[in-house]
């Protein structure tokens, strides 16, 4: 394949392209060292990832905690590439909450485990949040080239309901107690 290269790109530079003919070809890198008199260049392969959610690091948070989000990424490609992971949580707070990126330097067929933390606000709603985990081209600004997703991941425990579940305990132990003192 040979694409047309805007003017201004100097020999050696690496550019990516999309190709949009072809559905299944998300984006290519190119050298443009290949032949930059006629303006064309060698495409060299495609880049692309893939993302496995493997774990979190507790089931129940606390507002202001993080969580520890463990991935495993791999370069599916045909380049040595740098990807962006992102994770989000989704739950009774509709708008979402969405990790800082952590970058990956991989080479082809090479995976790799790491960790992406989702930062929780303060103010973050209590209930069962879902987790996705993204995989993006680092250089590209575009749509994900691989998620994973998992449904109730972990909990979000606020304050009311700590304070709740310890009344609840007392209430219980306290119940005990009588139906003891009842029985002796």
């Amino acid at each position: 394949l040979t694409y047309q290269v805007d003017e201004g790109v100097s020999p050696g530079e690496v550019e990516l392209l999309n190709d949009f003919s072809d559905p299944e070809i998300q984006l290519w890198a190119v050298d443009l060292e290949a032949d930059t008199a006629s303006g064309s260049v060698e495409v060299l392969g495609e880049v692309d990832a893939q993302i496995t959610f493997e774990g979190i690091d507790q089931d129940t948070y606390e507002p202001g905690e993080a969580v520890a989000v463990d991935v495993e990424v791999t370069n599916v490609g045909d380049v040595d590439h740098e990807f962006e992971l992102r994770a989000s949580a989704q739950g009774p707070d509709p708008s979402g909450i969405v990790s800082d990126p952590v970058f990956v330097q991989l080479d082809v067929d090479d995976s790799t485990p790491e960790t992406v933390q989702i930062s929780l606000p303060g103010d973050v709603a209590g209930g069962m949040y879902d987790v996705q985990v993204f995989v993006y081209d680092a250089d590209v600004a575009g749509p994900p080239l691989d998620s994973d997703f998992r449904r109730e991941a972990f909990e979000v425990v606020t304050e009311q309901e700590i304070e709740l579940e310890i009344v609840n305990a007392r209430l219980v132990q306290h119940a005990e107690h009588t139906r003891r003192a009842m029985t002796d």
